[in-house]
């Protein structure tokens, strides 16, 4: 059942953000093709390769079993804190408020998962921690 559960929630969690990280991939080749190089220009190209290492720790919490669990805290926290950055940037907090139910949830509901799946790794004793109590 925990596993359905992770299963579950990881997917849930992927699906929207497999069409954010699409028109994030989108906006980074504009960026990285138009327009002179300036500040702002490589603060968001920044900002989505940090998006797109949150994404990667997404997929990662599927194959836990093989990937070492402080490597998926990193991956997912990199996403959180482009989330964290794109929102309290000048108005984009009353424009997420503003959005749509389905909108809203598309666009904060990967950042919740990956909140849920660092706490969970963090509390969830590891293999490596369990032997050292034998």
């Amino acid at each position: 059942m925990r596993i359905f559960f992770k299963i579950v929630l990881a997917l849930s969690g992927i699906l929207p953000a497999t069409y954010l990280m699409f028109w994030l991939v989108i906006i980074l080749v504009m960026l990285l093709t138009y327009g002179s190089w300036d500040l702002q220009k490589v603060f968001f190209i920044g900002l989505i390769l940090l998006a797109i290492t949150g994404y990667i720790g997404l997929l990662l919490v599927l194959f836990e079993e093989t990937v070492k669990k402080e490597k998926i805290i990193g991956f997912l926290l990199a996403g959180v804190v482009s989330f964290i950055i794109f929102t309290s940037i000048s108005d984009n907090w009353s424009v997420i408020f503003s959005m749509e139910d389905q909108d809203w949830f598309l666009f904060t509901w990967p950042t919740v998962v990956a909140v849920i799946n660092i706490v969970r790794l963090i509390v969830k004793p590891s293999d490596q921690d369990l032997k050292s109590f034998e």
